[in-house]
């Protein structure tokens, strides 16, 4: 996408000359800026701001790598078509009237996708802000013509309103950057073509971007690992609350929302997700501006003492060290400043002159202890804040380690702020900030690490693939428990040895199978919660109590849930006391398989305490999934208990591997699943599946 980014020749297909008009503000960006040569077209002028103004870009002569289209939405094809035949290879689609606008919106987005692959062109958009190369000069866009200073920092965002928010900082803020691109309705080009390319681009060291939703989750993966094994990359998304609406029907799918699987992928992609916009700002400058720390150890320096607890607070909370200074360090301090303490935060009192300030910060970069420094500054009567933004300043320039300076106030530190804005220095609101600021750059280089260790364990297909996918084919009729029990053990999912009873007496048969005390619960597809409908007994000690089971499940079903399609009552062995579990998987619709783990039973939805994984699976990435739960607390050892977190292991990675190698299951759920600490073994009870297909089921 060379051309794209830096085209060498460039055409305005609706140059307007009426200098409120976006044809006119982008055609004169690009005439007074862009070092390549410019071309207008608009069919109703002769010459606009000095330049001749063509009626067709099949009348310009010379080659054009890049078209920039803003007219009316149903003109927008027809331009489309002889930009093709031109040779044309790039559209930026400024024009709106699109998906965004309805039906016949959508129908015309369509046409222009057809176009564009009749002739190989590359859209971008439609209904986007444009394209900006700061490093060329180049302002394909209606943003205003003044842009900040050349950074190695490529930003990209969907939203046109958010783009234009994004470069008003810029601007304000003295925040540089090489690219700036408005996605739009992404018909064609989106954050996945840009960080491919930008990956390999040498002008960029750092990306940012704002986006509402993604297509091609796996891809994104993909690209944004390759991405992230070089360089940051920092995201804010929005309808991060929507992702409730699709409450499914297993517990599985209802956890693994849209969001948290949203989150899961950035996480293993070594994405950094920002809270909010402001949070976004601060980060990319974090990251822009300092070195990455080696370590979580961060010093605070301080001339008061609330914010500095604030400050402290904030670090626990966000996983950050504070340890001590060394004896060097505290030597110099207590020596040279009139610091009230010399611990972590270390106190310079409220009097702190610029000196003590300097003094300090530079004995601290020395102190092995510490791989970053966040200043608080509070501008009390005596304090010079204007100075001690010019000291830090100075030691910024020879600084190996990041810093990151809080000046509390308004008014009274703004000058300060800008003094820091001007010489680099990444400057925060409020002290908390900055502490969050330093935690995602300390985690740079684990991140690095668990993208370069990660790996596949699913080279070839399980041994038992081909009898699973035979079974599957008959469960695609009707699911019965028994036979999803079966498909999960062939995947070493150890299942709970079951019999289908049909009538009473089936029931009491099945004692001899199964060595009593039993669990007898009823076999329905449509009924998800069966102990809220009284479908289940526990502790079926013989015969007799099983056939009186049979019954009383029966007619517990029929009255609480009448519509509801019974198979039988399933005799289960019951299982040892231990650890109620969920192991969950599901396919989710933009990012595919995802496993799912955590505190199971009837409780599963109050607890919530699970958490996700995405491919590829190892037994170490889900050993890792596990330690992000509590209940990884009591399963690694709590108060005596003496659990197998191996057999837990492999279970969930039987799981991963069957959601991955059988693409036909939209979700499988094993709850509870107990985990016993007097066997170390682990044990299925219940289980649902259902295919991407199946649409139907029905719940109660």
């Amino acid at each position: 996408m060379k051309k794209f980014f830096s085209p060498s020749s460039i055409c305005v297909i609706g140059a307007s000359r009426n200098p409120e008009k976006i044809g006119y503000i982008i055609f004169e960006n690009l005439v007074n800026y862009f070092e390549g040569k410019v071309f207008g077209v608009n069919p109703s002028a002769q010459e606009i701001l000095g330049q001749k103004i063509y009626r067709s870009v099949l009348e310009i002569k010379e080659k054009i790598d890049v078209a920039v289209i803003c007219i009316p939405a149903d003109l927008v094809p027809q331009a489309l078509e002889e930009c093709g035949k031109k040779g044309i290879l790039y559209a930026i689609i400024i024009s709106a009237g699109f998906s965004e606008s309805g039906r016949s919106g959508t129908e015309r987005e369509k046409k222009l996708l057809e176009i564009a692959q009749k002739f190989g062109i590359r859209i971008l958009g439609p209904n986007c802000l444009g394209l900006i190369n700061n490093l060329k000069n180049l302002n394909a866009s209606f943003a205003p013509s003044q842009l900040p200073p050349k950074r190695k920092v490529a930003i990209f965002s969907q939203s046109g309103a958010m783009g234009a928010a994004i470069l008003d900082f810029a601007c304000g803020e003295n925040f540089g950057f090489s690219y700036f691109v408005s996605l739009g309705n992404k018909a064609d080009i989106s954050e996945i073509d840009l960080l491919e390319a930008w990956e390999k681009d040498s002008e960029i060291d750092l990306a940012v971007g704002y986006l509402e939703d993604i297509k091609d989750g796996q891809k994104f993966l993909e690209v944004a690992k390759k991405f992230s094994l070089k360089k940051p990359l920092i995201l804010l998304k929005g309808g991060m609350s929507k992702a409730g609406n699709r409450a499914a029907a297993s517990h599985t799918a209802a956890m693994a929302q849209d969001i948290e699987v949203f989150k899961t992928a950035c996480f293993e992609s070594g994405v950094v997700l920002a809270k909010n916009l402001s949070d976004m700002f601060e980060l990319a400058v974090a990251f822009s501006e300092n070195p990455i720390p080696q370590s979580k150890g961060l010093a605070i320096i301080t001339n008061a003492g609330g914010p500095a607890v604030l400050a402290a607070d904030a670090c626990e909370s966000e996983g950050v060290e504070l340890p001590h200074p060394g004896q060097k360090t505290i030597q110099v301090i207590y020596q040279n400043t009139l610091a009230a303490s010399i611990k972590n935060p270390i106190d310079l009192r409220g009097d702190a002159r610029p000196s003590d300030y300097r003094i300090t910060l530079e004995a601290v970069l020395k102190d092995k202890n510490f791989s970053g420094v966040l200043l608080i500054i509070s501008p009390q009567r005596m304090t010079e804040v204007n100075k001690i933004a010019e000291e830090i300043s100075k030691v910024k320039k020879k600084a190996k380690k990041p810093i990151y300076v809080n000046f509390l106030g308004g008014k009274m530190v703004a000058e300060a702020r800008k003094i820091c804005r001007e010489n680099q220095i990444p400057s925060f609101t409020y002290p908390e900030r900055g502490v969050r600021a330093f935690r995602f750059q300390a985690e740079r280089n684990a991140v690095v690490d668990f993208l370069k260790k990660e790996r596949d364990e699913f080279r070839e297909p399980h041994p038992n693939f081909e009898k699973v996918n035979q079974l599957l084919k008959v469960a695609f009729l009707g699911p019965s428990y028994p036979l999803i029990s079966k498909i999960l053990s062939l995947y070493n999912v150890p299942m709970a040895e079951v019999v289908l009873a049909k009538n009473e007496n089936q029931a009491a048969l099945a004692l001899k199978k199964i060595k009593p005390p039993v669990v007898m619960k009823v076999c329905s597809k449509d009924i998800l919660h069966k102990t809220d409908v009284g479908g289940v007994i526990l502790g079926i000690k013989n015969k007799r109590e099983a056939r009186l089971a049979f019954r009383k499940i029966i007619e517990n079903v029929k009255r609480n849930c009448p519509e509801a399609s019974v198979e039988g009552v399933i005799v289960m062995e019951m299982a040892s006391e231990g650890l109620e579990l969920i192991l969950g998987a599901k396919k989710d619709a933009v990012f595919g398989p995802v496993l799912m783990f955590g505190f199971g039973g009837i409780f599963v939805e109050l607890i919530k305490d699970f958490s996700l994984a995405l491919p590829p699976f190892s037994q170490e990435k889900i050993r890792q999934m596990i330690l992000k739960t509590k209940a990884s607390k009591i399963i690694y050892g709590y108060r005596g208990k003496n659990y197998n977190p191996e057999v837990l292991e492999k279970t969930l990675l039987g799981l991963a591997r069957l959601i991955v190698e059988h693409p036909q299951i939209k979700s499988i759920e094993v709850n509870p699943a107990i985990l016993m600490d007097k066997n170390n073994q682990i044990l299925g009870l219940d289980a649902k599946l259902e295919f991407e297909k199946d649409n139907q089921q029905k719940l109660c």
